[in-house]
């Protein structure tokens, strides 16, 4: 048994450490900072068991209460299409981060291009400037905006409350 859970381990440390390259890298860990941020829990490389059988493992996936979505970080457009349809497979939702705007547009292109969608839902396509802004709007509640103080009315005789 202790042999299966250090087995086990050693194999997620591997994978996460071996996979992608080093902006690949920096770029998932980025983007799990912004989502840490705006309250979601985060798995970077989590494996996940697709209808076919199949182990596969999503770059990063992150949840608030019932929200959970896919990201995968593309510093190439080769594997969108390969990343759209895991994410369909597992019936959730897809943000694809690119560190460019060449490889944005690239992944876009792709993507448009075969139709495809991820959960029923649009595959949103973001650089990691665009990202955070995206979370914030989409998520303000949970955002680190609105967490240094109270959204409250100042009285007009209360000069002090924020």
């Amino acid at each position: 048994m202790n042999l299966i859970i250090l087995t086990t381990a050693l194999m997620t440390l591997l994978v996460r450490y071996l996979r992608g390259d080093a902006l690949h890298n920096h770029l998932v860990l980025q983007t799990e900072n912004i989502f840490k941020q705006a309250g979601f829990e985060t798995q970077q490389e989590c494996p996940k068991q697709l209808p076919d059988g199949m182990l596969n493992f999503v770059d990063l996936l992150v949840q608030r209460g019932n929200c959970m979505v896919c990201i995968e970080v593309e510093t190439t457009a080769r594997y969108a299409l390969t990343n759209a349809a895991k994410a369909d497979q597992l019936g959730l939702p897809l943000i694809v981060v690119c560190p460019t705007r060449r490889v944005q547009k690239e992944v876009q292109n792709k993507l448009v291009r075969a139709q495809v969608t991820a959960g029923g839902y649009p595959i949103c396509v973001l650089l990691l400037s665009q990202l955070n802004k995206e979370v914030t709007n989409c998520f303000p509640y949970f955002s680190t905006a609105n967490s240094q103080r109270k959204n409250r009315k100042i009285n007009q005789g209360d000069s002090n409350e924020y």
